[in-house]
């Protein structure tokens, strides 16, 4: 295994090296089900998945895959094995409809669709106008005809390391953007641009092999899955929480799961916070002493609410800005001893970010100016 230059290469590592450490937990707290992946069996699932997608459906260096799927061990398995044959994985918004669809097939052209049972009948209404889509992988147990179960691919016999060397700049994946002035905008992202991410956010925010990173907002976003990219890069640990109808739930997993960080947003934060007041959570009764890091985004956040969750939780809150183009969450930041001195601020650029404010006409403002 010479190549480091594949952003996949960190699952091959930590499966070597830190081989019966658990990297990912998945809890479903509506059936009390929990399951688990040590580095070792996380790695030779994706190769079961690259191996299958590479010697039986010709998936290869450069092709596009397209991703959709709610937040599941099977969401990451599959991710990191198109990504680790040199393919670009485009992950879908799991809201988007048919012709959201479409409008993705039709600008990146793939060749394989991977999805959740849950959205057959989204993915049929539209099947028909996808006609680059030559194989159909479908996870869950309902299964579509002529489709591939995906439990063939978890099961396929080829463990072999699928690892494929790839130039830095070779595209990883193309992701789009929330759509909320117009239609999704696709960035790609590439092997470089990713590594530098987890590199950025994991010095900004001190990410070592002992964390574990509660992920609970969709994987598809940038700022979910850039935040949990110095995790995976360092060989720490995720836990994927599978169902938020009670907000008591995050705060169960953070405890139970011994979580270091999260990502919250500004509607979770609320129900947290009126959850507590209301005495429906009580802090007291968790051990939350892992708990080192709470990162709020996505959205400005209101001052009373910045406000109440330092007063009210038990670890470091800070403010992140972020976007799909530059890196997604973690961009700028607001650091703890800041967010309620500088309110309304968007911080300061992330390890390894350089930035600059400009005019509209590309050059560089004083401090200050308006």
């Amino acid at each position: 295994m010479k190549n480091y230059t594949n952003y996949a290469h960190y699952a091959c590592l930590h499966a070597r090296n830190l081989p019966e450490k658990i990297c990912l937990i998945e809890r479903t707290p509506a059936t009390g089900e929990r399951r688990t992946f040590t580095w070792s069996a996380f790695n030779e699932a994706i190769n079961r998945v690259a191996n299958y997608l590479s010697k039986e459906l010709d998936v290869k260096s450069g092709d596009y895959v397209m991703h959709l799927q709610n937040n599941s061990l099977e969401w990451l398995v599959s991710y990191y094995a198109i990504i680790k044959l040199g393919a670009v994985v485009v992950p879908l918004n799991f809201r988007f409809v048919g012709i959201d669809i479409k409008y993705a097939a039709d600008v990146c052209d793939p060749k394989v669709f991977i999805f959740g049972s849950e959205f057959l009948p989204v993915v049929e209404s539209v099947r028909a106008e996808l006609p680059t889509v030559k194989s159909y992988i479908c996870v869950g147990d309902k299964i579509g005809a002529d489709m591939i179960d995906f439990t063939v691919l978890k099961e396929y016999a080829d463990t072999a390391e699928a690892l494929v060397e790839v130039e830095s700049d070779a595209n990883l994946a193309m992701m789009f953007t929330s759509g909320t002035t117009g239609k999704p905008k696709p960035v790609l992202h590439t092997h470089f641009s990713i590594n530098s991410t987890a590199i950025g956010n994991g010095m900004t925010y001190f990410v070592g092999k002992n964390d574990n990173y509660l992920l609970f907002l969709p994987l598809y976003h940038s700022g979910t899955m850039f935040l949990w990219a110095p995790f995976y890069a360092t060989g720490a640990t995720g836990t994927i929480l599978r169902d938020l109808k009670d907000p008591k739930w995050i705060i169960e997993a953070i405890a139970e799961e011994k979580a270091t960080d999260v990502l919250f947003v500004v509607p979770i934060a609320i129900a947290i916070l009126n959850a507590i007041a209301k005495g429906d959570i009580k802090l007291e009764d968790y051990d939350l002493s892992s708990w080192k890091y709470m990162e709020i985004g996505a959205q400005p956040v209101p001052f009373d609410v910045m406000k109440r969750l330092v007063d009210t939780l038990p670890c470091q809150v800070s403010n992140i800005y972020g976007i799909t183009e530059g890196g997604g969450g973690g961009t700028f930041n607001l650091y703890p001893d800041e967010v309620l001195e500088r309110p309304g601020s968007i911080g300061k650029p992330t390890f390894g970010v350089e930035a600059r404010l400009v005019d509209f006409e590309g050059k560089e403002v004083a401090p200050e100016a308006v």
